[in-house]
């Protein structure tokens, strides 16, 4: 009885869990060949178009409309470490930018019912199901 209640009361500890205010979702994969087409697939399958801009570490999405936001995704490939951020507004976005005042853009963040960080995270867990990191 009592290993069975010092194992609940350690599991949170030694357990993953986000922090409120995460930005980014870093990513390390074992197997990092054809990364940035596993990402673009993963980007494209979740309802976004990826820019085709001729760099091959860096992916950007046009906005997409979820649930009432408009939100675009970025995604910097490194070796085999992927860092996933993103941007979301409640003003039609323009490429990766924002229509008017700067205030209209926020960066997705993590917190409690963030509809927007549970996209990210679904682009990120199809890339790599065991995600290593986010920060």
């Amino acid at each position: 009885m009592k290993i069975l209640l010092l194992a609940a009361f350690l599991f949170p500890l030694l357990s993953f869990s986000q922090i409120y205010g995460d930005s980014k979702i870093i990513i390390t994969v074992s197997d990092s060949s054809n990364i940035y087409s596993r990402v673009k697939e993963s980007m494209i399958r979740n309802g976004f178009v990826v820019k085709d801009l001729l760099t091959r570490d860096t992916l950007f999405t046009y906005p997409r409309v979820y649930k009432g936001m408009n939100i675009a995704l970025r995604a910097l490939v490194k070796g085999n470490r992927v860092t996933v951020t993103g941007y979301y507004s409640l003003k039609k976005m323009y490429d990766f930018g924002y229509a008017g005042e700067s205030g209209n853009r926020k960066r997705i963040i993590y917190y409690d019912g963030a509809l927007t960080w549970r996209l990210m995270e679904k682009v990120s867990r199809e890339i790599s199901p065991m995600l290593a990191f986010s920060q």
